[in-house]
């Protein structure tokens, strides 16, 4: 289910955009024999993605945010009921068969440099039962890079945030793993964060192509955003997406415009 909220938000209207523009790309590098299928992502029935496009960007000590219509506050209450505990990755979980997946940070020193980038490191294991199945360095930050474990059936998940050298739009880059392979080299993504189990299924955010979309239950969905907000530290933290059991409510920019954006299965 793909729903447009009151103020008349243009992401359906992206998303046919896009399908016109990549269906003529190809149809140019096609001769006439050749078969097209539709580029359109498909949005999944039962998940709804509702967009606030807002008079400005919202503030970081408070979170407040204001849309160009209804008020926050109106906003926030449709889904007042979704809104419980807010849920993040653990450090142990049990697989559908049983098996026990751990993950132990050890801090380890390196020796300075006198670069901007000494400091410690994590060494990050992963173990299946008590075996050793996953092992990798992440920076100290100030948050903490390692951001959880998940299961899904059989599958185990984990998050963690890497620096991104070079970036002039972020210091830090996030990746996920599932069953201890990158999903951001598996996919070609430049990074994935915000992974959640959604009403039961695996969801995250992941950027491509330089514009940031969803993926939920394996399936990639692009909305174009140019960024999504993320892994923010002290003040900025207040405006990182919120997870929920059966949604997640977060900030985003396309062009000049920011939006707030709720995604869930709602009853």
């Amino acid at each position: 289910m793909f729903l447009i909220t009151k103020n008349k938000c243009n992401i359906v209207i992206y998303l046919i955009a896009l399908n016109i523009i990549l269906v003529l790309l190809l149809s140019s590098c096609l001769d006439s024999s050749s078969t097209l299928t539709p580029l359109a992502p498909v949005i999944p029935l039962e998940l709804s993605i509702e967009e606030y496009e807002l008079a400005q960007q919202p503030e970081t000590d408070t979170g407040f945010f204001k849309p160009i219509t209804e008020t926050a506050g109106e906003i926030l209450a449709q889904h007042e009921s979704e809104r419980g505990q807010v849920i993040a990755g653990l450090r142990l979980v049990y697989l559908e068969n049983g098996q026990k997946i751990q993950a132990e940070m050890t801090p380890q020193p390196i020796q300075s440099t006198g670069s901007s980038n000494d400091g410690q490191v994590i060494n990050i294991k992963i173990t299946q039962n008590g075996q050793s199945i996953f092992t990798k360095q992440s920076p100290v930050l100030t948050n903490d890079s390692f951001h959880g474990l998940w299961s899904f059936g059989n599958h185990w998940f984990a998050e963690i945030e890497n620096l991104n050298e070079g970036s002039f739009r972020s210091h830090t880059k996030g990746e996920i793993f599932r069953d201890g392979q990158s999903l951001n080299g598996l996919n070609d993504y430049t990074e994935s964060f915000g992974f959640q189990i959604l009403h039961g299924k695996p969801f995250y955010f992941f950027e491509k192509f330089g514009r940031v979309g969803i993926s939920y239950n394996s399936q990639d969905i692009s909305l174009g955003y140019d960024r999504v907000l993320h892994y923010g530290c002290c003040s900025m933290g207040i405006l990182n997406p919120k997870m929920y059991e059966n949604m997640v409510g977060f900030f985003a920019v396309r062009g000049d415009k920011w939006y707030y954006v709720e995604i869930g299965v709602f009853q």
